[in-house]
């Protein structure tokens, strides 16, 4: 879960069961929620979460938890499974040397090593990406026109 997502998952908690804090921590970071009224802004006044409360905020929180572990286990996976192609510019990202020419490649599609997978345009300039492994195109991980950073991810191959 992306940090942007798990501090929206935390207000949702925080109004959910109507607290005034919320935390949560694991090896990698440390996100910690507070909702102030107007009152409390002033004066420095603590609520106080009811015993039941922080039974059920640990339990979604372990919830949580075990949510992030099975995705870190799956990216483990993934990556111990298929071959990464990679971006090795910034530019926009074309499946195809045209747009009314058919695609370089499709899902499921076999490849071999130097087979043109995409384009990437930089400046102006097409650069031909290709595979540098045998094997079948088993996702394309951004779309036609998309603009893309060096380093990104773009395709996974099944050796």
């Amino acid at each position: 879960m992306a940090k942007k997502e798990m501090i929206e998952y935390l207000i949702h908690l925080l109004k959910k069961n109507d607290l005034s804090e919320i935390e949560y921590s694991n090896l990698f970071s440390r996100i910690k929620v507070k909702r102030y009224s107007t009152e409390e802004k002033h004066v420095g006044k603590e609520n106080i979460i009811p015993q039941k409360d922080v039974h059920k905020i640990e339990e979604e929180s372990s919830e949580i938890t075990e949510s992030i572990n099975e995705k870190k286990h799956l990216e483990e996976k993934v990556k111990n499974t298929y071959h990464e192609i990679r971006s090795p510019i910034v530019g926009t990202f074309y499946r195809a040397p045209s747009p009314d020419a058919e695609v370089f490649v499709n899902i499921g599609e076999r490849v071999k090593k130097g087979d043109t997978l995409c384009i990437i345009e930089a400046m102006k300039m097409m650069n031909e990406i290709e595979s540098d492994c045998d094997g079948k195109v088993v996702e394309i991980l951004v779309e036609n026109g998309d603009s893309i950073n060096e380093d990104q991810l773009i395709f996974y191959i099944e050796p």
